[in-house]
């Protein structure tokens, strides 16, 4: 049968994993079957059929055919046999018939026989062999014309096909059922004749028809799924384009919104202004302002063929309708299809920012665009979004204004220039008429309006009024218009009246008619006049209210002028009594002088704390509660006059602003303030009511605690007071917060005296923390920085006569300690309180979890004399510093401990006689929970030559610069003391006494100590002893100390031989080497090649762990030591062998990722930084840089005897590397540079080193601490590394003066922390072993590296170190100094954890020492955080905002002792404030295997608005 068809189509119907369906097989199986005749020969074949199985599949009748013919078939030797039988009666066919022609008959009709047997046996063997071929056949065709019915078992003719097939092949079974059945002479006998064979050959012949026809249908019905899928995807692809186009409109309108978003500056500004030209187009009558479009300066200034400057001025009397005109020439343009943007200045709401202005016309223009050219331009749209500075801004408008050109042209309108203010308005208006002049011949128009008036618009007669032709004088061309208002407005009446059931009679229509012929003659086209005269005629319901009203108006002497009307107006509070009177004097202020629109929910709010103010409890809240609950409609028609609200509904909300009706009316009251009462001073309108409704409300007894943040449902919270009452419900407290400084400075000199003391005790409350509170949540901005003047400023928490003082003699003004006290909050907690300064615009912001947390602050640690001390703290925080003195440099050392806590400081420095005062405090505290308290103190006084100080410490007029090492330094277990040169050892009552002087260098970086001996080590000691030669010049200590590191480094580079290749591998025999003795000089004789106590080969890290108090034995040692030290003295290269390094591993540290302890950078010469070959020439013929360490033994109060001395070449800087010393045994570790560690037995006068790889490759060790562990049997070693890599053009120095400016590199640092096992037997001789490593990345390091005070603190205990980041959170790592074994005995992975909680620190803290300290032996128990002190070398001063009135002598004087320096500070933290414990993300174990191994040495290598800014001090 062929097949090949069948196997070239599709063969993923295979993979469907559904049941295929049979419902066609078992059609045509019930049909055959039903038409066979009723015989019992047939029942067997029928039960056969039955009986294959639950379900009846094709292939399972097959099968069972197939093994039934197997049975009858021939196999086997019988049908090799058999078949060699055949073939030879075949072969011999021929002559068989010529002997049945030759022979008689009888012979003949025998042979005759004997042919037809055996064809009859060839057919019957031929018909098993094709029935056995066939069924094997069938397995194959039955399988695929299932997945032909799959596939194509939807079409009519495939189905028709299938049936036919199947029932072929149930013919075919049928036959071979039969014939298998059959006994085997009967089938021979059958086989006489070929009929049986052609039947079976028949039926064959037919199925491979019917599978050529499938074969074909299938070629056809697969062209028309093919075509049906392709019409599908053609749909489809069609379908995708529309949504790729929906997506794409999608994505214009997230771009719009994003650019909206960014271009709309506050609603305080863009709400106001387009819900003030809405209403004035709600206001507008009908025909009214219509004379604009005919008037002949009108058409000049916008005709379609006008050629004159598109400059237009609008000026006129108050209440003439310029703003109204304004907003009807703005709808006339946009109906013309010019492009319009406006601007409506108004005095309840000024913008003192001209930038937000900018951006709100250029948000206008953006919507015209947006809805004329789509689709957005993408690239137009991001370069929109990176407009944020004013020349940006106005840049943008430029390029809007130019793409909407071609439409109908580009206008502009600023209303109301005389309500403007002048700081935000001017530039506007300077830019616009700029733009007007660059673009005359083009259609760009600027309409500007202001009132007539003495006054003068500086602003307009600066920018306006010189290039000025077109202005409209509005006086006498309103009249009509306000004829036409006036007579809709009494015909209206009219028509409500006459509605009502008894109407108008002729008597009361003649009186309208006189009104409004009265009306008409006195407004004189004044609009204000007029709405004003009739705004009560609204209000009357009755008729004969209304009469009696007119009767009133008219017929008494009605008002002439507006300030007569307005007098009128505010007579009508002469109805209230003298309680009610007093409040609705109040509201009025409130709303005059408020510095925005408030909201009637706010004015409300405002008038009930007025009102309930100076009343006893009972009688302020009944007071309170009548203003509250009042309907708002009530409360504005019985306390206000002259005020509208901007609402569109009949009924006020809560939530509408109101303002006065004009600006004119806040003139007129600030002219006639006491327009009720000259004599009663509660009567009379002044800016003391809003000011001390601030106070008021800040000051109630519910903000004496902070506020709490409340959790609800669904993930959100909300921030209740000390009573429950939710914050969002006292609606005045973010206005009075915001705001209270800025109304108490507008007081009068009388009304600040009044209220001076009320102020001072509300900023010294806790009330005052609770407003700051607010101000952090709700007031954006508040505590961020500003640039004011080119100064950073900080906006004033206070006002400003409470911040300076005049001294008594009345010549000079001095900072209030109100003022200093906040300074030095802001100067360390300014982040915190300002939430990050992300203003919400970065969702990961970690600060934003900390908004409104003020109680993070460290209060108590401000110090006991500062105003905010008492304040509310979560943490127990302390101030290590009795005195009070933030202006001085202190020259701090510090060392923390559990134990206690030591403090060195210097407390005064008289430069004339060259004295030096310090005191040194110890403190500690009984509990670890409870601060520490001084317990101790003590004076220690030496001179500058005593300790050789000027080679330490700079003074503060220009000398001499630092050298790396800091001016004074503690050990690290505080048995040591430094202050310069001289060393003080600490007793039995810890008090620290001079040590005699002797047998140490006149400068040295490092000390350290244990009883009597006292280890000192220096590696600039030589630079010293140069630059104190007679010779030299101090001025130039800073870069000859730069130079000296690259002149050491040009020496080893010199010496070593680079390979290219990496580290070498750890099975490197030559990666052991010794060091040669003669290295150290000719003095240095006891070196030792190998000790016999030598321990295990370090390659690989122990396995096995041992605890610190735990005995080590070194029994296994010996052997391997006699092996190792034959093999050391056998191979003489091992100590000429080189360690490879990659060429581009830093010898030296780039000067550009240093900063001096000055803060800056070291001034280049000039020959530059290639000046360093010639410096290094110079010293070559003198002296060599070297290192140097001195072990002193300390007898009493003689002199000291030196035990041990060593010196060799420096190779590379090290900073901050103090030596170990052994608790018990003479060994003392240094680091030496280069990678290489000293191991010295100071008694016995023997040494050795060891070399310690870097972690990785291009690597450089930076800072090596040992540290023995208080058992003395294990030796931790901490190596800081640094990776620097090449600048980024984003990483450039920011001091554009530097002389040495350039790319800053990118430095990455990384730590490794090592714990050898020390030999018990001899620990001073033997090579530790290593048994535990990790390894930590700390990342990328932000900003110079200063090499004076590298950014981490190490605090050991028995089991973990402690490593504290320099940050503004605690970044703290624990990391294990053992391997902690799991239960089956193999080492645990190692990790680094971190706290789960964060820890706001101090501002400063990123500058200084940040220590943390676990205070009890239960790591989850209480811990200690302690922030050091801060150099004057770190703080950055500037000058201050304010003008004080002084002499620059005095100026800078008065800022030389206002700078800011950060005391030593800390705080307990509590386990919950820990959190725990967790995995540090990113944070592993190194990968390089050998990395920690002790190696023998080798030889190798509104802001603006809201910006009462005072002078704030930067810290870099």
């Amino acid at each position: 049968m062929d097949t090949t068809h069948l196997n070239g189509h599709p063969g993923h119907a295979s993979e469907k994993t559904a049941e295929p369906s049979f419902a066609t097989f078992d059609r045509a199986l019930d049909e055959y079957l039903a038409s066979l005749p009723k015989e019992k020969k047939h029942f067997k074949f029928i039960e056969l059929c039955r009986d294959s199985g639950a379900s009846v599949t094709p292939e399972a009748i097959n099968d069972l055919l197939r093994r039934e013919e197997a049975r009858r078939t021939l196999s086997g030797p019988v049908k090799k046999i058999f078949g060699r039988v055949m073939s030879a009666f075949k072969d011999y066919g021929d002559v068989i018939d010529q002997m049945v022609s030759a022979q008689p008959l009888p012979c003949a009709i025998i042979w005759g026989a004997l042919k037809v047997v055996i064809e009859s046996f060839d057919r019957c063997n031929s018909m098993f062999e094709s029935m056995k071929e066939e069924l094997l056949t069938l397995a194959e065709y039955l399988q695929r014309i299932t997945m032909y019915e799959d596939l194509y078992g939807d079409s009519k003719e495939m189905q028709r096909l299938f049936f036919n097939s199947y029932t072929n092949i149930i013919r075919f079974w049928h036959r071979v059922h039969k014939e298998c059945k059959r006994k085997v002479l009967p089938t021979i006998g059958r086989s006489m004749t070929s009929s049986a064979l052609k039947k079976m050959n028949s039926i064959i012949s037919e199925i491979r028809s019917a599978s050529d026809s499938i074969s074909e249908q299938a070629s056809l019905c697969q062209g028309q799924k093919d075509k049906k899928e392709y019409a599908e995807a053609r749909n489809e692809r069609i379908l995708q384009t529309d949504w790729r186009e929906k997506q794409s409109v999608s994505n214009y309108l997230g771009l719009s919104k994003q650019i909206r978003d960014h271009l709309t500056p506050p609603d305080e500004i863009a709400d106001p202004n387009s819900k003030f030209h809405e209403s004035n187009l709600r206001s507008l009558q009908p025909e009214t302002c219509q004379w604009l479009l005919h008037e002949n300066y009108y058409t000049t200034w916008w005709g379609p063929t006008s050629t004159a400057r598109r400059l237009f001025c609008l000026s006129g009397p108050p209440g003439y309708g310029k703003s109204m005109l304004t907003s009807f020439a703005i709808r006339d343009l946009e109906s013309k299809g010019a492009a319009v943007a406006y601007y409506f200045c108004r005095f309840s709401q000024p913008c003192a920012d001209p930038t937000q202005i900018l951006r709100l016309l250029s948000l206008q223009l953006f919507n015209v665009y947006f809805s004329r050219h789509l689709p957005l331009d993408q690239e137009f749209g991001h370069h929109i979004l990176q407009s944020r500075s004013p020349q940006h801004v106005q840049d943008l408008i430029r390029e809007l204004v130019m793409r909407l050109l071609p439409d109908a042209g580009v206008c502009f309108f600023i209303d109301g220039l005389d309500e403007a203010a002048p700081a935000g308005i001017s530039p506007v208006l300077e830019f616009l008429n700029n733009l007007n002049k660059e673009l005359a011949s083009d259609k760009v128009g600027l309409w500007v309006s202001k009132r007539r008036q003495a006054r003068v618009v500086e602003c307009f007669e600066k920018h306006i009024q010189p290039d000025l032709s077109l202005n409209l004088e509005l006086a006498g061309h309103t009249e009509a218009d306000v004829v036409r208002f006036l007579q809709a407005k009494m015909r209206g009446l009219e028509q409500r009246f006459c509605s009502q059931q008894n109407g108008l009679n002729e008597r009361d229509k003649h009186l309208f008619r006189v009104a409004e012929g009265y009306l008409i003659l006195r407004a004189q086209g004044n609009f204000l006049w007029a709405r004003l005269m009739t705004r009560d005629f609204d209000g009357d319901d009755r008729l004969e209210d209304l009469k009696e009203l007119l009767a009133h108006t008219f017929l008494g002497d009605p008002p002439k002028e507006l300030v007569e009307l307005y007098t009128r107006y505010f007579d009508r509070f002469r109805r209230l009594d003298r309680d009610n009177q007093r409040i609705a004097i109040k509201v009025m202020s409130v709303v005059s002088f408020a510095r925005r629109q408030l909201r009637l929910e706010e004015l409300q709010e405002a008038a009930a704390t007025l009102a309930s103010h100076g009343k006893k409890k009972k009688a302020a809240l009944d007071a309170s509660r009548s203003i509250t609950t009042m309907p708002l409609k009530t409360f504005l028609a019985k306390y206000t006059t002259l005020v509208e609200v901007d609402s569109a509904a009949s009924e006020p909300s809560p939530s509408d602003t109101c303002r006065l009706v004009h600006s004119s009316v806040l003139e007129f009251l600030d002219q006639n303030p006491a327009t009720l009462d000259p004599e009663d001073q509660q009567l009379h309108i002044s800016r003391f009511a809003m000011a001390n409704a601030c106070l008021i409300y800040l000051s109630r007894p519910v903000y004496s605690h902070l506020l709490l943040r409340q959790s609800l449902p669904g993930g959100i919270y909300t921030w209740v007071d000390n009573s429950g009452e939710a914050v969002d419900k006292q609606v005045f407290s973010q206005y009075a917060a915001k705001y209270w400084v800025q109304h108490l400075e507008e007081l009068e000199k009388k009304e600040q005296e009044k209220i001076c003391q009320r102020v001072e005790a509300f900023v010294s409350s806790n009330n005052f923390q609770t407003c700051m509170q607010i101000q952090c949540i709700w007031v954006q901005g508040r505590f961020d920085v500003y640039f004011v003047g080119g100064r950073r400023s900080l906006l004033r928490a206070i006002p400003e006569w409470l911040i300076r003082s005049r001294s008594p003699d009345s010549k000079r003004l001095t900072i209030t300690k109100y003022w200093s006290d906040y300074r030095e909050l802001m100067h360390d907690w300014r982040t915190l309180l300002s939430c990050g300064s992300c203003y919400f615009s970065d969702p990961d912001c970690s600060y934003l979890t900390f908004r409104g947390e003020s109680d993070r602050i460290w209060w108590t640690a401000l110090g006991p004399h500062h105003l905010f001390s008492d304040f509310q703290g979560r943490y127990t925080s302390f101030r290590l510093t009795e005195a009070n003195n933030t202006c001085s440099e202190r020259f701090e050392a510090l060392s923390v401990s559990k134990k206690q806590i030591v403090v060195l400081r210097l407390e005064d420095w008289n430069r004339a006689s060259g004295s030096l005062q310090f005191v040194c405090e110890h403190w500690w505290s009984s509990d670890p929970l409870s601060a520490p308290v001084l317990r101790k103190k003590q004076a220690i006084i030496t001179t500058e030559a005593d300790c050789n100080w000027l080679l330490y410490a700079k003074p503060p007029s220009k000398g001499l610069a630092r050298l790396v090492a800091r001016p004074t330094a503690l050990s690290s277990n505080a048995q040591i003391l430094r202050i310069g040169a001289q060393i003080f050892r600490r007793n039995e009552d810890n008090e620290y006494h001079m040590a005699p002087n002797g047998g140490h260098p006149s400068y040295f970086e490092e000390a350290s100590g244990r009883g009597a001996l006292v280890v000192i080590g220096s590696r600039a000691h030589a630079l010293a002893a140069e630059l104190q030669e007679p010779y030299r010049l101090f001025d130039g200590l800073g870069q000859d100390f730069t130079r000296l590191e690259g002149s050491a480094t040009s020496d080893a580079n010199e010496e070593d031989d680079i390979s290219d290749g990496g580290l070498p591998d750890e099975s490197d025999a030559e990666w052991f080497s010794e060091t040669s003795s003669d290295s150290a000089g000719g003095d240095m004789q006891g070196y030792e090649s190998w000790s016999e106590g030598s321990t295990d080969d370090e390659g690989d890290i122990t396995d096995n762990y041992t605890s610190s108090e735990a005995e080590v034995s070194d029994d296994s040692h010996s052997s391997s030591d006699e092996s190792e030290s034959a093999q050391s003295e056998a191979d003489p290269s091992s100590e000429k062998s080189e360690s490879p390094r990659s060429e581009s591993i830093p010898s030296v540290l780039p000067r550009s990722a240093f900063l001096n302890i000055d803060g800056s950078q070291d001034s280049a010469d000039e020959g530059g930084w290639g000046g360093v070959e010639e410096y290094h020439n110079m010293l070559r013929n003198t002296r060599e840089p070297t290192v140097l360490l001195t072990a002193l033994q300390y007898n009493s109060n003689a002199a000291p005897s030196k035990l041990f001395e060593y010196s060799c070449p420096l190779r590379l800087m090290l900073y901050d590397s103090p030596p170990a010393v052994h608790p018990q045994e003479p060994l003392v570790v240094w680091a030496l540079g280069g990678g290489e560690l000293l191991f010295a037995d100071v008694m016995a006068k023997t040494y050795f080193t060891r070399l310690l790889r870097p972690s990785s490759s291009h690597t450089r060790q930076i800072s090596v601490k040992p540290e023995f562990s208080a058992c003395g049997h294990f030796l931790h070693v901490t190596s800081l590394e640094m990776q620097v890599t090449a600048a980024t053009d984003d990483r450039r120095c920011k001091d554009q003066g530097c002389l040495i400016h350039h790319h800053l590199p990118e430095v990455h640092l990384y730590l490794l922390v090592l714990t050898y096992r020390l030999s018990t037997s001899k620990p001073t001789r033997s090579p530790p072993v290593l048994m535990h490593r990790v390894k930590v990345d700390l990342g990328a390091h932000e900003g110079p590296l200063s090499i004076s005070q590298l950014p981490f603190t190490f605090t050991w205990t028995p089991r973990y170190l402690f490593v504290t980041r320099r940050a503004i959170k605690l970044e703290v790592f624990r990391i294990q100094l053992f391997s902690e074994p799991t239960d089956g005995g193999q080492s645990s992975d190692q990790s680094v954890l971190v706290p789960m909680k964060q820890t706001v620190l101090p501002d400063s803290a990123a500058l200084r020492d940040v220590y943390f300290l676990p205070l009890t032996d239960d790591l989850d128990g209480a811990s200690m955080v302690v922030v050091g002190s801060e150099t004057r070398a770190k703080a950055a001063l500037v000058d201050d905002l304010v003008e004080l009135g002084l002499s620059d002598e005095a100026f800078a004087s008065e800022l030389q002792r206002r700078r800011t320096l950060a005391s030593s500070v800390g705080a307990v933290l509590r386990a919950e404030d820990i959190g725990g414990w967790i995995r540090a993300e990113g944070l592993s174990a190194p990968q390089a295997q050998f990395a920690g191994n002790l190696d023998m040495r080798k030889e190798k290598f509104d802001p603006v608005d809201d910006c009462a800014a005072e002078p704030y001090p930067v810290f870099v």
